[in-house]
């Protein structure tokens, strides 16, 4: 299976005084380093949206394997860039929140609820065995009808010692806030 990348280089991003997508990382521009990774770990297409800075954005990627698509409606937000990506993309699944993703596969096309039920066959089909698929089943609809992200957050490598033992140090206080809780071993549930 290959995956396909959108990369949104879109939007004016001008809060850092100039395009953060054309701000040099090592002497190249942002978005080509973003294209220059995505080239090297997919088989599949690399689609970058430009908009604002077009022409810019397109000299800056020109030579790696990704093409480039203008989005005219830019000034819309980030989700007009997305939609343009994903039409660029012939077979495209895309999860885009809670109960909502979009697809195009060939001349079909969902949006909404019905993408986002085939993006969750489609990728409980791929894993391998019949068990994995049960259990990733039951803790996705936990998840969903019990709205428990189970989300965790490492705040320690390690609370422990040389030999594996406790070294004694305090653990670090849980930040304040509604149903934020640490654990003892340093990591922090949300």
């Amino acid at each position: 299976m290959s995956y396909a990348v959108v990369i949104l280089a879109a939007g004016l991003a001008s809060r850092m005084g100039r395009p953060k997508q054309l701000l040099p990382v090592g002497g190249l521009a942002m978005v080509r380093r973003v294209a220059e990774a995505a080239c090297r770990t997919t088989t599949g297409a690399v689609v970058v949206v430009t908009g604002a800075y077009g022409a810019q954005v397109a000299r800056s990627v020109a030579g790696t394997c990704a093409s480039c698509v203008r989005n005219e409606r830019y000034e819309e937000g980030s989700y007009s860039s997305l939609r343009a990506g994903l039409e660029a993309i012939a077979k495209t699944l895309a999860v885009i929140g809670r109960a909502a993703a979009v697809a195009q596969l060939g001349p079909l096309r969902f949006a909404g609820y019905p993408a986002w039920l085939l993006w969750l066959f489609i990728h409980i089909m791929y894993l391998v065995e019949f068990e994995n698929r049960l259990l990733v089943f039951v803790q996705w609809a936990y998840g969903y009808f019990t709205r428990n992200r189970g989300a965790r957050l490492i705040t320690a490598l390690s609370v422990e010692g040389p030999a594996g033992k406790a070294d004694g140090r305090p653990l670090p206080a849980a930040p304040s806030g509604a149903g934020i809780k640490q654990d003892r071993d340093g990591t922090i549930s949300v």
